[in-house]
């Protein structure tokens, strides 16, 4: 995910959108524990520069005794904070 300075993104724990009412989440960058970030999405606004890194979430089901002590780890996002604004589009060549 690349985003400019100042921008925003949120990260989803599932891109389906299924999950079940009693998971617990944690949020990690670079393998640490983003405090307060115990929501199946993370949403960052007003990134910086130290914002890139690599993301990654873990989904705990501790209180369904048929599925505990089960815990799902999302495929790691890496974001990289850029310095302006990402173009996209398309380059035609004219001769």
């Amino acid at each position: 995910i690349t985003s400019a300075i100042g921008g925003s993104t949120t990260l989803t724990m599932y891109e389906d959108g299924r999950f079940t009412p009693d998971e617990t989440f944690q949020w990690y960058k670079n393998n640490f524990i983003i405090l307060g970030a115990t929501s199946r999405q993370y949403m960052l606004t007003n990134l910086k520069a130290s914002d890139s890194g690599v993301y990654t979430c873990k989904a705990y089901h501790t209180t369904n005794p048929d599925m505990s002590p089960l815990v799902l780890e999302r495929e790691p996002l890496t974001l990289n904070v850029i310095n302006c604004t990402p173009i996209v589009g398309t380059i035609i060549v004219v001769r």
